[in-house]
């Protein structure tokens, strides 16, 4: 049973620490997968909103906003997706390209229809690509995203559990040196308390016991939150996301230039397959679609805000320096 007390602490909307807490509840202490799926829940949901549809051109068909969902879903999953139509309705499934061309690319692919209600039976179907059907890829060479999101999110649970370890190792970091069983006996009691929580003391009558403070460790802790931080900056790299501080570190507008462009070069190649799916759907289907994405993909590189930062912060510079 939870407590209520702890349990008003968190708001009823914040999955992670009610799965937490719901962990407690059962018996079982977190553990590291429980962090990988919190990271890798919040990467999903960065990686599926990236980018935005609007229909421009339905053609008579039905293109419901679930389409673009499930486009996306499979584009993060499985780095390619196959457009079809299904009783008048644009449909995204899961396809298996074959057949080449002279530029080695498909020509054709299959996917399986039914297999639940109303439709039990399942049908395998066959579409030739950009005749009756567009065969779609999250990259130029059909990555998936969840394979690069389920590593960082591995790589960073594992420095949340390093940082908890050495929060807890932290407690007392000098050595304890016995002599006798006694003495041993009375320090495995200390540091057995201290890591359960509790207050405790070590009493030795005979003095011989002794703390060696040579051999006291320097603490890893900064190491692990500096390696979560790189790796949580790597990943929004992978977005175009820039997590660098500029103001603070002061780089001059050349370093923000470069930083960026080197930021949505990783986003230009799945902006262009995107692209170029619609255009596909449009000769195909006949209907129009237009993506755009969440980052700013600007010729110069920088963001109309990022320039007047830098623009306040070289004039407030200036001023200062007179």
């Amino acid at each position: 049973m939870i407590n209520d007390n702890v349990l008003n602490l968190y708001s009823k909307s914040d999955k992670y620490y009610m799965r937490l807490l719901g962990c407690k509840s059962l018996g079982r202490e977190l553990n590291v997968w429980d962090i990988f799926r919190n990271y890798f829940e919040h990467f999903t949901a960065m990686g599926m909103n990236l980018f935005e549809y609007e229909v421009t051109n339905y053609n008579g068909l039905d293109i419901p906003e679930r389409f673009f969902k499930q486009l996306e879903k499979r584009f993060f999953f499985f780095g390619r997706a196959g457009i079809v139509t299904r009783e008048n309705e644009l449909v995204a499934v899961d396809a298996s390209g074959f057949g080449e061309d002279v530029y080695n690319e498909p020509t054709r692919f299959n996917f399986v229809f039914g297999g639940g209600l109303p439709d039990p039976a399942e049908t395998t179907e066959i579409r030739e690509i950009e005749v009756n059907g567009v065969y779609a890829k999250n990259t130029f060479t059909g990555y998936p995203t969840a394979m690069s999101a389920e590593q960082y999110a591995l790589m960073i649970a594992h420095c949340d559990m390093s940082i908890i370890a050495e929060l807890v190792n932290s407690r007392f970091m000098d050595l304890l040196k016995a002599s006798n069983n006694k003495s041993a006996e009375a320090a495995a009691k200390f540091h057995k308390d201290l890591y359960a929580g509790k207050l405790s003391f070590i009493y030795d009558a005979t003095e011989e016991l002794e703390v060696d403070r040579a051999a006291r460790n320097v603490s890893r802790l900064r190491d692990f939150t500096d390696a979560k931080s790189s790796l949580l900056k790597e990943f929004y790299a992978l977005f175009g996301i820039n997590k660098t501080n500029e103001k603070r570190e002061r780089m001059i507008t050349d370093e923000v230039k470069d930083n960026q462009e080197l930021l949505q070069f990783n986003v230009k190649d799945m902006l262009d397959q995107r692209e170029k799916m619609c255009k596909e759907i449009a000769d195909v289907f006949g209907a129009g679609i237009t993506v755009k994405c969440h980052v700013d993909l600007d010729a110069d590189g920088t963001p109309e805000a990022q320039e007047e930062t830098l623009e306040d912060e070289t004039a407030g510079g200036e001023s200062d320096a007179v």
